[in-house]
């Protein structure tokens, strides 16, 4: 695992659940962010699950990946996962990909809209 990652989980209150990601997610540490994104879906109680890109320094193919079938699990048990701040290349990155509306992609912790949609 690189040593710069890491995944802080906060419980929101009223089934809402706060994954705050820090380094870089790539191919060394895709399976451990999955790992976390499923172990909260798995949680009966929740219903929004909110993965927090603020502190990100590289997001690779394999960390869209993770979110994408954190995104599939989420829908598939009635849950919502959406994805907040994104920052420089990691936002970029999620533009490029035409993830930003796939994932819910909200720019700011205040703002419960998605980005591209009217204020």
């Amino acid at each position: 695992m690189n040593p710069a990652f890491s995944v802080d989980r906060q419980d929101g209150g009223n089934g809402v659940v706060v994954l705050t990601v820090a380094g870089d997610v790539d191919q060394l540490t895709e399976n451990a962010l999955t790992t976390v994104i499923g172990n909260a879906l798995a949680e009966r109680r929740l219903t929004e699950l909110i993965v927090d890109l603020e502190h990100v320094t590289f997001l690779g193919s394999c960390g869209i990946r993770a979110l994408l079938a954190g995104h599939e699990h989420a829908v598939a048990r009635g849950a919502t996962l959406r994805v907040r701040n994104p920052t420089g290349m990691t936002r970029r990155v999620l533009e490029i990909t035409n993830m930003i509306h796939v994932l819910n992609v909200t720019p700011e912790r205040e703002t419960g809209r998605p980005v591209g949609s009217p204020a």
